[in-house]
C-alpha cells in the first residue's frame, strides 16, 4: 500500500500529473502531498525539473511519500510500521518531527546519528529542504494532519557516490566471499586427496620398513607423488631381490659349514655365541639344537672362555691340543677384525686328531713288527755268509748247506 502511495505521489510530483503544480515555482506543497493543507511554496531550486526521477528528486519524493503516509496513519503503531516500510524501501532513515523539534518516530538505518539540530528545527518550522549534509542526502517536507500543521518529515539517504561505493563494496565482499568459499572448498578437496595419497605412501613405507618388501604402493596420478610411489616400489623390488640373494648365500654357507668335519664357532667380543656348526656341537658334547648364548667350557685342561676373552681383548690367540677319554682335539683361535656394522669377534676352529693319532700308532706298530720280522732272517744270512768267508777248508758239503740256509732265509 505504501509503495503504491509513493509511486502515485512520485508520478504526480515529478511527471506533472497533478493539476496546479508549477515546476518553475515549486507548486502547492499541500497539493503535492495529496492533502487539503494550505499552500506552501518551496524555493525554485528545491523543486526538480519535470521528468527527473533520480538523484536529489528521489529523496524529496520519499519525504513526500512519508508525509502523506504519516498524515493518513492511524495511531503510533501504524505510523511506525509505515515509516519502517518507506525507510526499508530505499535503505534510508525517516524521522517524524513535531513542531517542537522533538523526534516522534525514527525508522530505518541510523544515517543521521545524532540528527543535526538545524535539520530538526527546519522540520519543526515546516520548511522544505533537499540538500547534501556531510555525505548524506537530506530532504525535509512539512507534515499536515487533519488540515493542521503537525511538524515535518526528515528523510536521509546516502549520496549517490556513497551508494555506488557501498554497492561496489558489497559486490566486492560478496565476490570475495564466493571466491573464498569456492577456493576453500577446492583447497579442502585437494588437501583431502593429497592427504590420502600421503597416507598411502606412509602405510607402504611403514610396511616396507617392517620387512614386508612384497608390499607395493598404488601410484595413482602421473605426478610427483606418483613418481615417488614408483620409486618406492622400485626400491622395494631391489631390496627384495637383494634379500633373496642374501638368504640363498646364507643357506649355502650354512650348508657348507654344517658339513665340515672341523668344528666352527664364532663369538662376539664379549664371548657370546654367534654361530656353531654341527661338528662343533658333537665335539663339545652339545646335543641340544637350541641356539646357545654362552660359550661352553667342556675341557678339563683348557679354559676355552678365558682363551676367547684373551684373544678378543689383546689378540693373543694361538692354538692348543686337548685330550679326554675318547678324543684328542686341536683348538685354534683367530681374531676377527671389525667390518661394516660388525664390531669383530673370535673364530674358533676345532679339529679332531683322534683318528690321525690312531693311524700313526698303527703305523708305528707295523714298522716295529716289520723290522723285527726282517731282523731275524737277515741275521741268519749274515752269520752264514761270515762262516763261508772264514772257513779255511773247502768242504763242498758244508758250503752247500750254508748256501741252502741263506737261500731259504732270503
Amino acid at each position: 500500500m505504501v509503495h503504491r502511495r509513493w509511486n502515485l505521489i512520485y508520478n504526480r510530483f515529478y511527471e506533472g500529473q497533478v493539476s496546479g503544480v508549477d515546476a518553475g515555482s515549486g507548486g502547492n506543497a499541500g497539493a503535492a502531498l495529496g492533502s487539503d493543507a494550505p499552500a506552501l511554496r518551496a524555493p525554485h531550486s528545491q523543486v526538480p525539473a519535470l521528468g527527473v526521477c533520480r538523484g536529489p528528486g528521489r529523496a524529496i519524493a520519499q519525504a513526500g511519500a512519508a508525509a502523506n503516509a504519516a498524515a493518513e496513519s492511524k495511531g503510533s503503531d501504524d505510523l511506525q510500521r509505515q515509516m519502517n516500510l518507506i525507510a526499508d524501501s530505499e535503505e534510508g532513515e525517516v524521522l517524524v518531527v513535531d513542531n517542537q523539534a522533538q523526534i516522534m518516530v525514527q525508522a530505518g538505518e541510523d544515517i543521521l546519528s545524532p540528527p543535526l539540530e538545524k535539520v530538526l528545527q527546519r522540520a519543526a518550522n515546516g520548511e522544505r529542504m533537499n540538500d547534501v549534509v556531510g555525505e548524506h542526502r537530506v530532504a525535509v517536507v512539512p507534515l499536515i494532519r487533519k488540515s493542521e500543521f503537525a511538524g515535518g518529515i526528515v528523510f536521509a539517504s546516502r549520496s549517490s557516490e556513497n551508494v555506488l561505493y557501498q554497492l561496489f563494496l558489497r559486490s566486492g565482499i560478496e565476490a570475495a566471499t564466493i571466491a573464498s568459499v569456492l577456493g576453500g572448498g577446492l583447497a579442502l578437496v585437494l588437501a583431502t586427496l593429497f592427504s590420502r595419497r600421503v597416507e598411502r605412501l606412509t602405510l607402504g613405507a611403514r610396511a616396507m620398513g617392517q620387512g614386508n618388501l612384497s608390499s607395493r604402493i598404488e601410484p595413482g596420478f602421473n605426478d610427483e607423488m606418483g613418481a615417488l610411489a614408483k620409486t618406492f616400489n622400485s626400491m622395494a623390488e631391489q631390496l627384495e631381490n637383494s634379500f633373496l640373494q642374501l638368504e640363498e648365500k646364507g643357506a649355502t654357507l650354512d650348508a657348507i659349514l654344517n658339513n665340515l668335519t672341523e668344528g666352527v664357532l664364532a663369538t662376539d667380543l664379549k664371548g657370546n655365541m654367534v654361530f656353531i656348526n654341527r661338528s662343533a656341537r658333537v665335539m663339545l658334547g652339545i646335543h641340544d639344537e637350541e641356539p646357545l648364548r654362552e660359550l661352553p667350557n667342556p675341557f678339563a685342561d683348557f679354559d676355552l672362555p678365558r682363551a676367547v676373552a684373551r684373544c678378543a681383548s689383546s689378540q693373543e690367540c694361538g692354538e692348543a691340543r686337548v685330550r679326554d677319554e675318547q678324543s684328542f682335539l686341536q683348538v685354534r683361535l683367530e681374531h676377527v677384525p671389525a667390518f661394516d656394522n660388525h664390531r669383530g669377534g673370535v673364530l674358533i676352529v676345532i679339529q679332531d686328531l683322534s683318528e690321525g693319532q690312531r693311524l700313526e700308532a698303527n703305523q708305528q706298530r707295523f714298522l716295529a713288527n716289520t723290522a723285527h720280522e726282517l731282523k731275524t732272517p737277515i741275521s741268519t744270512i749274515l752269520g752264514a755268509s761270515e762262516l763261508l768267508l772264514t772257513e779255511s777248508k773247502d768242504d763242498p758239503e758244508t758250503r752247500h748247506r750254508f748256501l741252502n740256509h741263506i737261500f731259504s732265509e732270503a
